[in-house]
């Protein structure tokens, strides 16, 4: 749960509006329901997979409590646990808020916001900051996912988030040399489908092809 010390510097709480997400504080390891009620959830005694529930996992809603619409961000806060912010971020980073993902296999979490589904980092980041700009895509810093913090996201193109990422992508992009240790200089590199290739290497493939062609050639 995010603390209260973190959401009040970042946001003045009412506890009247807002004792959903303070009173999920107190009590930070039960599961709670999604409706943001600040009520705990029994554990599923059955597994429906329609509905998301996993037999020995905590339920998602309490009965009677599914169509409710408690403001998105009480119900984010009141999911949220804190864990410390990697060292890339510094000694001084605001902590992560990690939000459970209820839908999306790589951790996000979406929610559901004036009848239209929309990442959970999405309702922090215009709360807490502002409107998101438009045509960038939020880059994760912290490089968690499910973190709601709106501190540790930067709108970047989509270019330069693929860039930072930890994929195969961003991997190769990265790289200085090419498989056959030529170096993958500016004069060294040519864009084919978007696709890095050494000039060096084309080069030689090219003659070896042709001298296998060549050789063909003569055996005939």
């Amino acid at each position: 749960m995010v603390s209260e010390h973190h959401a009040a510097s970042t946001r003045s709480l009412d506890l009247d509006e807002e004792g959903i997400a303070l009173k999920a504080i107190v009590e930070p390891w039960v599961a709670l329901c999604e409706c943001g009620c600040g009520k705990p959830v029994p554990m599923a005694k059955h597994t429906y997979s329609r509905s998301g529930q996993v037999k020995g996992q905590p339920v998602r809603f309490l009965p009677g409590h599914n169509g409710r619409t408690a403001p998105a961000l009480d119900r984010i806060l009141a999911l949220a646990t804190e864990e410390l912010a990697p060292a890339n971020l510094g000694p001084d980073a605001l902590p992560c808020w990690l939000v459970p993902s209820n839908r999306k296999a790589d951790g996000r979490r979406r929610v559901r916001v004036d009848g239209e589904d929309t990442f959970a980092y999405h309702v922090t980041y215009v709360e807490f900051i502002g409107p998101f700009p438009d045509g960038l895509v939020p880059d994760h810093l912290c490089r968690r996912p499910a973190c709601v913090n709106p501190w540790h996201l930067d709108p970047v193109p989509g270019r330069v988030n693929i860039a930072r990422g930890v994929g195969p992508t961003a991997e190769n992009g990265r790289k200085e040399v090419c498989r056959n240790g030529h170096p993958l200089t500016e004069g060294n590199v040519r864009i084919e489908d978007g696709k890095r290739r050494c000039r060096i290497c084309v080069r030689e493939y090219s003659h070896e092809a042709y001298l296998r062609r060549k050789e063909a050639r003569r055996a005939a």
